[in-house]
């Protein structure tokens, strides 16, 4: 005996019908149920739309390249994923992808064009989105197919995805490498650890590293790291993935969380080009710094765009290379440029939060609320004395708070081939692009937690991830470089063409809807050609 059962999910909206089929359980002895998913019932004819029958592919036959052909009769929206084909044509993507994954690459790019779209929506929802959208594989995809998906993307294949991109850009400009943390409460991954959660969330985590184009300002690599890992500790790696890779001629730009003696010695070694953030408190640094204090902040060291004091020397770097294969070490001088920087407005700034801080140890040692954790501050800062008339009178040691006033406001750069400190400052604060793909990433792409279950589930998500942020980085800098957003948001201009639709109909070319002046303005301010020109 069968009937129809419908049944609702929850987290998509979308209503399945169900064939039931009753049957006797001999061993349970009682009456039974299966059932098989025979369609989905329609909202307003409320009629059951069939499922489509599924073809056994041919053994050994791959996908067909090229445009998905016109099977139906539909409308739908195709603006903003006529965008996204655009900019995968541009940038390579598309056609990496296509050589890297010939059978699933229109899966990844529907997903990467769902993720930038549905801001923060969970997967689930693909299917409902897929329903009304143009897109690569024209098909909706569940939470259990894209789990497949992602678990089925091979590290080989992401390697020479990784390695098209990079033969496109690497050798052309500085690549900005920083590293995040992204926190997680899965038991079952491997690098998930307690360090430090640059969040503040008291949460294990694993550490994300991303290599930036400083010109093009889009990323090219990617790679996870155990989340106890110090960012110290990933430039050897780095260096060695680069050599894998193929990667030739390579120049990095790198916070001063990647300084140490032996990551300078390894970038000398592998002959790469850097530029990199010291602290003043190194000695190297510290030398010749007190030589040129005074002589730097005159009027022919002022930079008016950067409003700040530049000053540059050539200084030596002690290199060291120790060979164990010959039981050795390498000895000598290497050619260094270090930038020094002196700002006014800085300077003012780390006064000000000085003397804050000040104020507040003041207040708690003349309250006798002493916090245990400020005891050396005290110590430093302040003397007190106590007598049983006067009580406790607090005062300052002015040489030593004068001594940590002395460097406020001066920052410097270190590199081993750009000569021009101005140059090097407008590099390295291009490295911020970093930060905001990581903004994007954690917020726009729904990275800040980590849902998965499985190592391999965890890897092909966090690549699709990264395709979108391509994408993301692309839009980004037009928008930047034609000032779009003192008027616009990025999800305010993807809305606006998202609402440009097509019309399929099987035989026929594909039928584009109107477009406003004011669409066909934003197209080419994003550096693509408005789709009502193609026709």
């Amino acid at each position: 005996m069968s009937a129809i059962v419908y049944q609702t999910n929850k987290k998509t909206g979308v209503t399945y019908a169900y064939e039931s089929i009753s049957h006797w359980d001999k061993d349970k002895r009682q009456s039974r149920a299966k059932r098989k998913c025979i369609g989905r019932l329609d909202p307003q004819t409320q009629k059951v739309i069939p499922n489509r029958k599924k073809t056994k592919p041919i053994v050994g036959e791959k996908a067909k390249r090229g445009p998905v052909p016109i099977t139906r009769t539909a409308r739908s929206f195709y603006g903003a994923t006529y965008l996204f084909d655009r900019i995968g044509q541009d940038t390579g993507v598309t056609e990496d992808l296509m050589t890297c994954f010939p059978e699933s690459y229109r899966q990844i790019l529907s997903i990467a064009y769902y993720l930038i779209l549905e801001d923060r929506n969970p997967l689930s929802r693909f299917p409902r989105w897929a329903a009304i959208h143009r897109h690569p594989y024209g098909e909706g995809i569940s939470s259990q197919r894209s789990s497949e998906l992602f678990a089925s993307m091979s590290e080989e294949a992401r390697q020479r995805f990784f390695q098209l991109q990079g033969k496109r850009r690497v050798e052309r400009e500085y690549l900005a490498y920083d590293t995040t943390s992204v926190s997680s409460y899965s038991k079952c991954l491997r690098q998930v650890r307690y360090g430090n959660n640059k969040d503040h969330e008291p949460l294990e985590q694993i550490n994300l590293a991303l290599l930036f184009g400083q010109q093009s300002r889009l990323p090219f690599y990617y790679r996870k790291l155990a989340g106890n890992m110090p960012d110290v500790k990933t430039l050897r790696k780095l260096l060695a993935d680069m050599n894998t890779l193929g990667y030739e001629k390579i120049k990095v730009v790198l916070d001063r969380g990647f300084f140490s003696a032996a990551n300078i010695n390894d970038l000398y070694r592998h002959h790469i080009k850097f530029l990199i953030a010291a602290k003043l408190s190194l000695k190297l640094v510290q030398a010749h710094l007190e030589t040129v204090r005074d002589k730097m902040r005159i009027w022919t060291h002022y930079n008016q765009d950067y409003q700040l004091y530049t000053y540059s020397l050539p200084i030596t770097w002690d290199y060291v290379q120790d060979r164990p294969y010959r039981g050795d070490t390498i000895k000598a001088d290497r050619r260094m440029y270090l930038h020094l920087y002196y700002s006014p407005d800085r300077a003012l700034e780390d006064e000000k939060a000085f003397n804050s801080r000040l104020a507040n140890l003041q207040a708690e040692l003349e309250s006798g609320q002493r916090h245990p954790d400020h005891e050396k501050q005290y110590t430093q800062y302040f003397e007190v004395k106590s007598t049983p008339v006067r009580g406790t009178k607090v005062i300052a040691k002015e040489e030593a708070l004068a001594q940590a006033k002395r460097n406020y406001g001066y920052f410097s750069l270190l590199s081993n081939e750009i000569k021009d400190p101005v140059e090097a400052l407008s590099i390295y604060r291009n490295k911020d692009l970093v930060e905001k793909a990581f903004e994007n990433l954690k917020e726009r792409l729904n990275l800040r937690r980590l849902a998965v279950s499985s190592e391999q589930s965890l890897d092909g998500k966090l690549f699709v991830q990264f395709i979108a942020l391509i994408f993301l980085s692309y839009i980004t800098r037009n928008m930047q470089e034609n000032k779009l957003f003192k008027d616009y948001t990025m999800q305010e201009v993807l809305d606006e063409l998202d609402m440009i639709e097509c019309f399929e109909v099987p035989g026929q070319k594909l039928q584009l809807g109107e477009t406003t002046k004011h669409q066909m303005n934003l197209y080419n301010k994003l550096g693509v050609t408005p789709p009502a020109s193609l026709q």
